[in-house]
């Protein structure tokens, strides 16, 4: 507002190295804590790394030690048996209260909530329709797998269905299966041989021909090759294992000295899990259970040796 006697109004001089001030948005950096120098391994699972990955990690000189570490899960589905009505629908599965399901939506759960690199699940029951269903489960949420299914109904004496059967499912983001060109292993093999019974049973025929009813069954070994990350295409085996937990010591130990022999002769980085229904030690013995010297020597050989 001006009144008739104000000065006429002049705009200042021209000034062409003059500028308004220049102000930035507001920054924030947020800093990582570092990570542990050590971490713990517990026998179900093995945690590595949470942190995102770097944009082209494939290359060493900008990705980090880190971005090469994988999550590994093991655990006992307790006779899952995964029918075709289960995998019929996707509302059935949430709402209905059977064993089954729950134990699906389980799997779905720590998939959503961890997104594992490689599983392995023991005591699967059903033949191999059941695992096929559990199979076509987990590739819907990203999964490739292997199996094996359980003994005859003549070895499981439950209920005339097969229990024993084990599955090794990986991440397709993080795995796939190993390429063998040029290689004279397997990318999947069943670790008890007739040729490994022979060996670690000597002249106990019984022994022998009570072992040989787990020929092709209970323990699996995949070697899968990793698809990100500076250690890209590294081959890696995953032994997957489930003793019976009703076979006598001197099977157990029989078994156990199958797998162990099998395992040693691997030629690439491999990690062992499984359910071995064995007390590792006196620490881990509950109430009366008496101790089974000659197969819990035979668990600890295979973990020091191999």
């Amino acid at each position: 507002h001006c009144t008739p006697n104000s000065p006429p109004l002049t705009p200042p001089p021209h000034n062409p190295t003059l500028r308004p001030p220049h102000r930035s948005p507001p920054t924030c950096t947020l800093t990582a804590p570092a990570p542990p120098r050590s971490v713990r391994a517990s026998p179900a699972a093995v945690r590595v790394s949470a942190r995102p990955r770097l944009r082209g990690g494939g290359d060493e000189s900008t990705a980090s030690a880190e971005d090469s570490t994988v999550t590994f899960v093991s655990q006992n589905l307790r006779s899952i048996m995964v029918s075709d009505a289960h995998l019929a629908s996707r509302t059935a599965l949430q709402s209905d209260d059977n064993s089954t399901r729950r134990k699906l939506n389980w799997i779905q759960a720590l998939v959503y909530r961890s997104s594992p690199a490689v599983i392995c699940f023991q005591e699967i029951a059903g033949g191999s329709n059941e695992l096929n269903n559990l199979r076509s489960f987990l590739r819907k949420l990203g999964y490739e797998s292997d199996f094996l299914v359980g003994e005859s109904s003549t070895v499981s004496k439950l209920d005339c269905h097969r229990h024993g059967g084990v599955l090794t499912a990986w991440n397709m983001k993080e795995f796939q299966r190993s390429s063998q060109t040029g290689s004279t292993a397997q990318s999947r093999s069943a670790i008890i041989s007739n040729r490994l019974i022979e060996r670690h049973t000597d002249a106990d025929t019984t022994l022998r021909a009570t072992a040989s009813a787990y020929v092709g069954r209970r323990a699996l070994s995949c070697e899968l090759t990793r698809r990100r990350g500076p250690r890209a295409t590294e081959r890696q085996a995953v032994n997957n294992v489930y003793l019976p937990a009703s076979a006598s010591p001197a099977l157990k130990t029989a078994l156990l000295r199958c797998i162990e022999t099998f395992v040693s002769h691997i030629t690439v980085p491999h990690a062992t899990f499984g359910d071995f229904n064995i007390a590792p030690g006196d620490n881990f013995r509950a109430g009366s259970i008496r101790p089974n010297d000659c197969a819990e020597q035979a668990l600890s050989d295979m973990f020091t040796t191999s």
